[in-house]
């Protein structure tokens, strides 16, 4: 798999880049709205990808940061979403908006997106629900205390969108107790 390419833009169109790494010319499909930041002869850029091969043949599709290439990733194992649809989300809602849609629920934000319908958009979000809280849960137990604390709160019956900033105001140099009771604070205001 090619998971980031490193290298010298050489030609920009409406649907992706051309990127030569070390004599080769890479093709990668980005979003118009990622096209756009890019520019020709800035010397060299990166980008994250993903590598999508089927028996057609592969693709590479390009992002501006690893975060959001594993959100497209998230986004394209849900059923009836493929590499294109998963773009054009990105792309007209941005990666914050996303979660926050799948977090809340937010069919309507889904449907403004071309090619995904009503239908669509909560299929989305019942196929992300799960996916997305486990995947925030894995960069926020980085630290063996914040883990355990998630798993804490969690089992007190809490939900990853109250976790998260109740984990954030702990101090992670301090016990694991005093963590637990700072979070359940920040938990009751």
């Amino acid at each position: 798999m090619i998971g980031s390419l490193r290298g010298t833009l050489t030609e920009r169109k409406p649907e992706g880049v051309i990127i030569d790494v070390g004599g080769v010319g890479y093709e990668v499909a980005m979003a118009p709205s990622v096209v756009e930041n890019l520019s020709t002869g800035q010397g060299e850029v990166v980008i994250s990808t993903h590598m999508q091969v089927w028996s057609e043949g592969m693709r590479l599709y390009g992002f501006p940061t690893s975060d959001e290439r594993d959100l497209f990733r998230l986004l394209i194992s849900a059923q009836g979403v493929g590499p294109k649809v998963g773009l054009a989300i990105l792309s007209t809602l941005g990666s914050e908006t996303v979660r926050e849609a799948v977090r809340s629920e937010d069919v309507t934000t889904f449907t403004r997106v071309s090619g995904v319908g009503k239908k669509t958009a909560q299929r989305l979000i019942l196929d992300l629900k799960g996916k997305l809280e486990a995947s925030e849960a894995n960069v926020v137990r980085g630290a063996s205390r914040s883990s355990q604390l998630w798993e804490a709160l969690a089992a007190l019956g809490y939900r990853s969108n109250e976790i998260r900033p109740a984990v954030a105001a702990a101090d992670p140099r301090s016990s694991f107790e005093d963590q637990l009771r700072a979070a359940l604070r920040e938990l009751a205001q």
